[in-house]
């Protein structure tokens, strides 16, 4: 079993939710390994500063989350969530590869996800483009991403927006499996402050990005996919580098050769 020793919690809204998060960062996290028991319930309990009832109602949580499994005598086993968990696990994953310094690594992958499931949703527009009406709802959620580039919106607000054009964009594919696999990769996405202020730093270029895009919903061509993915893809590269660059873990200064201690001689 692996050594856990949280600290008690702080006071919350939710002493269950404040609870599950600490067990599910320390299993995301890697505190927590795959196949580990958990401590008792009781002992879960007293670490936390919480009651059992509170505890067991937080391992269920996570037991439905596919991180935990629990067996009548044996207490709770840690999951392979790799294996056994789904896209709810994504908001908790980002936020400790926060902690820890590597969001750009989590940001990189959830655009490639967000990219690959564009390329399908422009496909299946090229298959069956859209009419006229579907045209229209697309084009004045475009206009609203320009009306707040002109009022000088916060990121939050153009994520928002960003959001609202890919909600009319699925829509006019009619596909729902294309809708529940991109839902809990925007909604990630937009969870995350520090990307949507690198996103949108140039909200101008995304609104121009837009608009070649409902031009080309006119008369869609399979030819043209490869020219927005591809822009797409440059994006996304210069998203990552600069998200990087601002987060990434600073690293302790090397001493210089003036203050470096200079080794001991051997007697």
């Amino acid at each position: 079993m692996d050594v856990f020793a949280p600290d008690p919690l702080p006071p919350r809204a939710s002493s269950v939710d404040a609870c599950a998060d600490a067990l599910r960062r320390a299993i995301l996290g890697g505190e927590l390994s795959s196949g580990s028991r958990l401590p008792p319930e009781r002992e879960l309990a007293t670490r936390f500063g919480v009651n059992r009832v509170t505890v067991r109602t937080a391992l269920a949580r996570l037991a439905t989350e596919g991180l935990l499994s629990a067996r009548q005598g044996s207490g709770h086993t840690v999951r392979d969530f790799q294996a056994d968990a789904g896209p709810l696990l994504l908001p908790g994953l980002a936020e400790v590869a926060r902690e820890n310094g590597r969001l750009a690594d989590v940001a990189r992958d959830l655009l490639l996800v967000r990219r690959s499931l564009a390329r399908g949703i422009l496909e299946r527009l090229a298959e069956r483009p859209p009419g006229a009406k579907a045209r229209v709802a697309i084009g004045a959620a475009i206009d609203a991403m320009e009306r707040a580039a002109e009022e000088g919106a916060p990121p939050a607000t153009f994520a928002a927006a960003d959001v609202e054009i890919l909600a009319r964009l699925l829509a006019a594919t009619g596909s729902p499996v294309l809708r529940l696999c991109l839902n809990p990769i925007v909604s990630v996405l937009a969870g995350l402050p520090e990307l949507s202020q690198t996103l949108y730093a140039d909200p101008r270029s995304n609104v121009a990005a837009y608009r070649l895009l409902l031009a080309w919903l006119e008369a869609p061509e399979v030819a043209g996919i490869e020219a927005f993915t591809a822009e797409l893809a440059r994006r996304d590269r210069a998203t990552v580098r600069s998200l990087g660059a601002a987060h990434s873990p600073k690293l302790p200064r090397r001493a210089s050769s003036e203050t470096r201690p200079r080794p001991r001689k051997l007697p």
